[in-house]
């Protein structure tokens, strides 16, 4: 799991856990908050108050969806506070519902389902104090002060202060957790591309060195099977083909210069294209044409990346999959001898350990 959702999970583990506590907390409290209000109450409230405490016990233990769990329980609290106004009017403990309503759909919403929830229940409060107030609508309880302007105007003013420092608190704690968790998502994902770069690197270094391992394999290989052969012409044939074999290139030809130095003369060769150009005798002039040409004239090692854009690469059209070509001097004693020319149908298929390998031969 990636951290992004390390962290929805642990939201959502935290968010589980405490709609379950306060699910079982509002089961056992209900049911303590239920019974004396049994033996007081009008029947209608009775009735009510049941009716509410049953779907507490529902949601409680039903494999319901979590969002309607959490609705379902703030809306009860709303109700709650309702049946509490039409009850007994201001002076109950219906502003404690209704808060509890709007702290509980901060925590399980956000601060702005809060919010809606704060303006639903101020405009309630408005609503059922102008019906008691102006007498439309009585309370059910006739021992209960159902309260002057006075009374109620204070108890809402108190309702919507503290209402506003709940919804605050929760909305700077989320903004501060949100933050939090962008900077820790950010961090994570730096260090896990970090960990992706540095894992690449080493894949890549392995690589570089099995394939190290392979082509010094290959060398000993080579020179072990060459060293048999005391014929000249035998030993550079075999060499072409060993090379080919081991190293896997289209194209392996070893050219000699001639007694002057001015020509390199292709002289064994693995492939197809350059067993044509040694029938009829191909030969290339030192220091100027080709890389082979080059690599004779200046006694260093060239490596045509992209024989397209390299400008001395000689375009043979007896190899026409070349995509890249490696020249090496075959030098002794300081002498020039001959060219070592090694080509492939990659680009880019040379660097300079591939140099280092084969002037081991």
């Amino acid at each position: 799991m990636d951290q992004q959702g390390n962290f929805e999970f642990t939201y959502k583990k935290w968010r589980t856990s405490f709609l379950r506590n306060t699910l079982i907390g509002a089961c056992i409290l209900g049911l303590i908050a239920l019974i004396p209000s049994l033996a007081t109450n009008d029947p209608i409230y009775q009735t009510i108050y049941i009716f509410l405490y049953l779907i507490v016990l529902s949601i409680t233990f039903l494999p319901l969806n979590e969002n309607i769990k959490a609705g379902v329980l703030v809306a009860l609290l709303y109700f709650v506070a309702i049946a509490g106004i039409t009850d007994t009017g201001i002076r109950g403990d219906a502003r404690l519902f209704m808060l509890g309503a709007i702290t509980l759909a901060s925590l399980l919403f956000s601060w702005r389902a809060g919010w809606v929830m704060f303006v639903i229940g101020i405009l309630t409060y408005l609503f059922l104090g102008w019906l008691i107030l102006t007498g439309r609508f009585e309370i059910a309880s006739k021992s209960a002060d159902p309260g002057a302007l006075p009374g109620w105007a204070s108890n809402i003013t108190s309702m919507l202060m503290l209402s506003i420092l709940v919804i605050n608190g929760i909305r700077l704690s989320q903004s501060e957790y949100e933050s939090s968790e962008k900077r820790a998502r950010s961090f994570f994902g730096a260090l896990s591309a970090e960990r992706t770069n540095l894992e690449q690197r080493i894949q890549e270094r392995t690589q570089v060195l099995d394939k190290r391992t392979s082509q010094l394999q290959a060398v000993a290989d080579v020179g072990k099977s060459i060293t048999s052969y005391r014929n000249l012409s035998e030993l550079l044939q075999q060499a072409t083909r060993l090379i080919h074999e081991n190293f896997g290139y289209y194209h392996v030809g070893i050219f000699l210069l001639d007694e002057r130095k001015e020509y390199a003369v292709l002289t064994a060769t693995n492939s197809e294209g350059g067993r044509a150009m040694l029938e009829r005798g191909h030969f290339l002039k030192v220091g100027e044409t080709g890389i082979v040409g080059f690599a004779a004239g200046n006694l260093q090692a060239r490596i045509a990346l992209d024989v397209g854009a390299d400008a001395v690469y000689f375009n043979n059209p007896d190899l026409p999959k070349t995509r890249s070509e490696m020249a090496l001097p075959l030098v002794a004693s300081g002498q020039i001898l001959g060219v070592l020319d090694v080509q492939s149908t990659e680009s880019r298929a040379f660097n300079e350990d591939d140099v280092s390998t084969l002037q081991i031969l």
